[in-house]
């Protein structure tokens, strides 16, 4: 047992290859460099994934569809664990969308910086 390691990737890593494998360069991992008004929409659409009915209610929405694939499923619940992982002023995986506070940060506990 001497010399066996437990192998371990960094958060960053470990999340595209668990949440999105197979796919090296996201959208989720590109800046934001958008309009106010886009970034103004996606501030506000995150307020709604964070309220637990509103949630619900897409979700549901979205399974109902007869289109609603599973691999739709998957992409979709990946975005959301995503989005719900890191604070509203810095949605992206890279941790440098405008206006966040924590550029460059690695910690991965919900509410904290990615």
């Amino acid at each position: 047992m001497d010399g066996v390691k437990i192998p371990f990737l960094e958060y960053r890593t470990y999340t595209m290859r668990v949440m999105f494998p197979g796919i090296e360069e996201h959208p989720v991992l590109k800046d934001l460099d958008s309009p106010a008004n886009v970034e103004k929409a996606l501030r506000l659409f995150s307020q709604l994934l964070n309220n637990k009915m509103f949630l619900l209610t897409f979700i549901h929405t979205l399974e109902a569809q007869r289109s609603f694939s599973m691999r739709d499923r998957g992409n979709v619940a990946s975005l959301l664990m995503a989005a719900l992982q890191v604070p509203p002023h810095c949605r992206c995986l890279k941790g440098r969308a405008r206006g966040c506070r924590a550029s460059g940060s690695t910690s991965n506990t919900r509410g904290r910086h990615v």
